[in-house]
């Protein structure tokens, strides 16, 4: 899905992590901007560091803060590297799948056509098909859809079909496209209800195309699963979507050129990563997001009603979680950690001022971020206010931080001052959070 390119080089407000302070900038147009940015970031190298008590927090913090910025034991440890072996795609004799009642499908698409809408089909084998099904119908596995690095799209969700349920199928070697997924939900998404339940969805894009796990549409379900190793997302949902809840799935390894794991694939001034959403009413929970080459969770354009809850969002290149031009999102429950080290707004291969938080929202209105324990991430938790003509409002305001616990990696330091801007004035609060190993509270000159 085809979104409008970020504009990320007009910066003039922002808000960070590692220390604290708050300013006046002015933009390269001439427009004076009252600049507020407030978070966590790591210190400048080569700069004395001079701890001061900072004047715009509100409450001391009331929660024990971690001391290390090592994961937690309850956490599990980084995933080993996809397996990159893929069986030739062949045909295979279908039979009824283990456990699923209903109509064998030996054809594909002949089979769908040939049975009434709210027929489930009982999948196996291995096959390069493109299926367009019906309203109500169900296509089950085991099985896999293999495109053979020849096929655009494994499953089609045509306009007007409702209510389809996706299951235990493996989804490989699709071509995709930008933002485009081997399960495809064409501009404007207008097939509704639609449940993708424990899929496998992999490979998709080859070395000339980017590609998507899975474009999703209006009151889309994505249950378990596991969405990997595409050349740009695994999941993205674009303007018009609504209504989407992803539970339960695991988001790793993609945009990256190849199995290495090495290079970037596609833009990450566009979309990449996790999961990239222009969408309204999205819920993301209980989903492990980690190893993307971008952004592990990026909503834009004017998305709003994220929930973003208790997700474990780690070591991805970009920051962990980044709300862009965006109102009304919950950031709550999250473990946030390893993030933003390779970021793109940086040369691509270190930590950026400003950028690269666990948690970052840029131009982004009326959030509440809490109860979230972000550590060892290159800033902690950040805002940024750039001139956004595209966001409605697209301004950093109306925010609340409160109750997070924030660590920095081992030697860094903190300092915090206040050189006299008034953080009310967008209403930005930053209370109850624990600091700790290297993070401070800071306002602007961080």
């Amino acid at each position: 899905m085809k979104r409008l390119h970020t504009v990320w080089f007009i910066a003039i407000l922002f808000l960070v992590a590692a220390t604290g302070s708050v300013a006046v900038a002015r933009t390269t147009h001439g427009t004076t901007w009252r600049t507020v940015r407030v978070a966590l970031r790591r210190a400048p190298k080569h700069t004395t560091v001079t701890t001061l008590a900072p004047t715009t927090t509100s409450d001391a913090p009331t929660t024990t803060t971690p001391t290390t910025a090592s994961p937690p034991t309850t956490v599990p440890p980084r995933e080993t590297t996809p397996t990159t072996a893929i069986p030739t795609p062949t045909t295979t004799p279908t039979v009824v799948a283990t456990g699923c009642k209903g109509t064998p499908m030996p054809s594909g698409q002949a089979d769908i056509d040939a049975n009434p809408q709210g027929t489930t089909f009982c999948m196996s084998g291995t096959h390069n098909w493109t299926l367009t099904p019906k309203s109500g119908d169900t296509l089950a596995g085991p099985a896999t859809l293999d495109g053979a690095n020849s096929a655009s799209y494994a499953v089609v969700a045509a306009s007007g079909v409702n209510n389809v349920t996706l299951s235990g199928l493996e989804i490989r070697n699709y071509i995709g496209g930008n933002a485009i997924g081997a399960i495809h939900a064409p501009d404007p998404p207008s097939s509704t209800g639609w449940t993708l339940d424990d899929l496998q969805v992999h490979d998709i894009g080859n070395g000339t195309t980017s590609g998507a796990g899975a474009e999703l549409g209006v009151g889309w379900h994505v249950v378990g699963g596991r969405y990997f190793n595409t050349r740009q997302e695994g999941l993205t949902a674009g303007s018009g979507a609504h209504d989407i809840v992803v539970d339960s799935a695991e988001l790793d390894h993609n945009n990256f050129t190849n199995d290495a794991y090495t290079t970037r694939s596609h833009s990450c001034g566009d979309e990449a990563g996790g999961f990239k959403l222009v969408a309204d009413n999205v819920t993301i929970k209980n989903t492990s997001v980690h190893d993307n080459a971008c952004k592990g969770l990026w909503t834009d354009i004017n998305s709003n009603g994220t929930v973003i809850t208790n997700n474990l969002v780690y070591n991805n290149w970009d920051e962990g979680i980044f709300l862009e031009i965006s109102s009304n999102a919950t950031v709550s429950g999250n473990t946030v950690y390893g993030n933003g080290w390779h970021n793109y707004n940086g040369d691509g291969s270190g930590c950026p001022w400003l950028f690269g938080g666990g948690i970052s929202l840029n131009s982004s209105d009326h959030a509440n971020v809490y109860n979230n324990s972000v550590y060892g991430n290159c800033n902690g938790i950040t805002g940024v206010q750039q001139d956004r003509p595209d966001g409605s409002p697209g301004l950093l305001e109306n925010v609340a931080v409160h109750d997070n616990l924030v660590a920095g990696p081992a030697g860094v330091t903190g300092a915090a001052e206040d050189n006299g801007a008034n953080l009310t004035s967008r209403s930005i609060t930053f209370s109850k959070d624990g600091f700790s190993n290297g993070m401070d509270f800071c306002a602007l000159s961080c």
